[in-house]
């Protein structure tokens, strides 16, 4: 079995991002697990915002732009768009977590989570 490198990082990407608001990842560093093995990634937000939405993007490599994974509300928001079962996501009124099951080398990269404010 080989290894996935997982790398957490962050990014506001949002137009509507307000003074105060900020999203990091917990720990950020390298993550490696073996194919078929799960993994969890999560960032801490705050925002004044009410009905916050919370992205992940999985970044490969430097010669293409950060693939969308998915994206969950926090807060007052219900709504979510996660197209691939593999992908699962929690908010909390503070923080986003991405769990990926059934790791495969496709899933290796640097993974950015986002806000929303707007």
């Amino acid at each position: 079995m080989n290894n996935v490198i997982l790398m957490a990082s962050f990014s506001l990407l949002f137009s509507g991002i307000i003074a105060g608001d900020k999203i990091s990842p917990v720990k950020p560093h390298e993550v490696s697990k073996r194919e078929g093995e799960s993994v969890k990634l999560k960032c801490v937000y705050e925002t004044t915002y009410s009905t916050p939405a919370l992205y992940w993007y999985r970044h490969h490599s430097d010669l293409q732009a950060p693939q969308f994974i998915l994206w969950k509300g926090a807060k007052g928001n219900t709504f979510n768009y996660i197209p691939d079962n593999r992908y699962e996501s929690k908010t909390t009124e503070k923080t986003t977590e991405l769990t990926i099951k059934t790791l495969t080398l496709a899933d290796t990269g640097l993974y950015y989570c986002a806000l929303e404010t707007q």
